[in-house]
């Protein structure tokens, strides 16, 4: 009434939103739209208005708690940081009491964009407001601010948070598990052939190889099989004898061997395999391999299986071997 007094605004700009209160002689909290009464000569002789009660306005406001069962919405005189929640509207599942009377709620912004509330108990509520506005901007109340606010306890975001955060982890885990799972088996089923074939490589049966329907392996042993065709074709048993000129440079080349070539070369004539022989001469299986090599290149061999023929020759001239 006073503001209205001698001011030549219009109502629109003379109303005021009185903050909410109890009536009086009752228990009811209501929020109070106050019109002041102005005669035709420019008296005020009163106000008049309606009333927002409180069960209204949590009637109509009440924000969806199938998550957080305790959010709840407030609508606060807003001042230099605070919300006045000893003056504010609420509505929700979740009474708030404890701000209902506790006076100015502080907050202050995080880096997420929400907002901690520090009620004067101790308690924190976490949340987003935003400044409305319910006057004009020429209106003489035009400077006082109001929020709407958002907010749920604390606690309840950091629960929800750890709850999501396990639920993520487990799925996390399982995903995981079932990865592992079929990688085990997919590699399972294709590596089993590849090793397969490479053991048969390394036994020597690779004329007796079954398809694996890859194609490299595949032509990996067809190769290999066609390298020993090749290598028994060159050299057929019935026509090396220990009269022939190839068993003579054989037997004459052995003079060009190296001591440690020789050791490995005697150990064949007595019928040692490779790995035996690198048992005896504790060497390794490489440096066996390595020797071969340079026996082959000596005595003119392409192959294990026509060095074996020569020693076997060898065995018969000293008497070494008899019929099996």
């Amino acid at each position: 009434m006073n503001a209205a007094k001698g001011s030549t605004l219009p109502l629109s700009r003379l109303y005021y939103w009185n903050p909410s209160s109890v009536l009086a002689g009752n228990f009811e909290k209501v929020m109070l739209l106050c019109v002041p009464l102005i005669t035709s000569d420019g008296s005020v002789i009163g106000v008049c208005g309606f009333e927002v009660s409180a069960m209204l306005f949590k009637l109509q406001n009440t924000p969806a708690s199938s998550t957080y069962t305790r959010v709840f919405a407030m609508l606060a005189p807003e001042q230099r940081n605070e919300l006045d929640a000893s003056k504010a509207m609420y509505a929700g599942n979740y009474t708030a009491l404890p701000l209902q009377n506790g006076g100015p709620l502080p907050f202050k912004t995080q880096e997420n964009g929400l907002s901690t509330y520090f009620a004067a108990d101790g308690s924190t509520y976490t949340g987003l407001h935003q400044t409305i506005n319910i006057y004009p901007k020429d209106a003489v109340f035009s400077g006082n601010e109001w929020a709407l606010a958002i907010l749920m306890p604390e606690q309840d975001l950091r629960a929800s948070i750890r709850e999501h955060n396990r639920r993520f982890l487990i799925l996390l885990f399982l995903l995981l598990a079932f990865s592992v799972g079929a990688a085990a088996l997919i590699s399972r089923h294709q590596i089993a052939p590849v090793v397969g074939a490479l053991q048969k490589v390394k036994d020597g049966k690779v004329s007796t190889y079954e398809k694996t329907n890859i194609q490299e392996i595949d032509d990996l042993f067809a190769f290999l099989a066609a390298q020993d065709s090749a290598a028994s074709t060159q050299l057929p048993a019935e026509e090396v004898t220990k009269n022939s000129p190839l068993f003579q440079d054989f037997v004459k080349n052995i003079a060009t061997l190296s001591p440690a070539e020789r050791s490995v070369f005697n150990l064949y004539i007595k019928g040692y395999t490779a790995k035996e022989i690198a048992e005896i001469l504790c060497l390794s299986i490489n440096t066996i391999k390595t020797h071969n090599k340079r026996i082959y290149a000596k005595l003119n061999v392409n192959s294990r299986k026509e060095l074996l023929l020569y020693v076997r020759l060898i065995q018969e001239q000293e008497g070494v071997v008899t019929e099996e």
